[in-house]
């Protein structure tokens, strides 16, 4: 078994011996009171929660601020294209367009605007996508802050 697993007896008894000592720490601090809190705290950690994002990934050399910088300012950049796009479209609409209609053209709008600048900005492989990264568990598939982050 241990040719088969690739191991030593040592290697096999240390490994053993690491997943009792996580198995107590485990047990230790995974008390029924401790448990609740976390789970009132953070429902939607474990509620099954799924996120639906799309994104424009820029990657400069995080060791060079300029780059950094010039980063943040091609997308605050993008952010005013869409945007002005965006009023430029609504704008076109009748000026009696209900509220719905207008919210309906806005997110169309938004989206196609979004999805093209993705397209021609992003470095990330969901840019052929137009920067959709299709659904997630809110919990545990993406980093945090991009998980929790609304949509703008």
């Amino acid at each position: 078994m241990l040719l088969q697993m690739n191991l030593t007896e040592p290697e096999l008894r240390e490994q053993i011996a690491a997943d009792l000592r996580w198995s107590k720490f485990c047990t230790d601090l995974a008390k029924e009171d401790r448990l609740k809190q976390l789970f009132d705290a953070e429902k939607e950690l474990f509620d099954g929660t799924a996120v639906r994002a799309r994104h424009i990934l820029l990657t400069p050399a995080m060791d060079d601020p300029k780059a950094v910088e010039a980063a943040a300012a091609q997308l605050r950049d993008l952010k005013k294209q869409i945007e002005a796009e965006v009023e430029a479209g609504l704008a076109k609409l009748p000026k009696d367009a209900d509220n719905l209609a207008r919210e309906k053209e806005r997110r169309r709008l938004l989206d196609d605007a979004f999805s093209a600048r993705a397209k021609e900005k992003s470095q990330c492989p969901s840019k052929e996508q137009g920067g959709d990264v299709g659904y997630f568990q809110r919990a545990g598939k993406m980093v945090e802050p991009f998980a929790r982050r609304p949509s703008r």
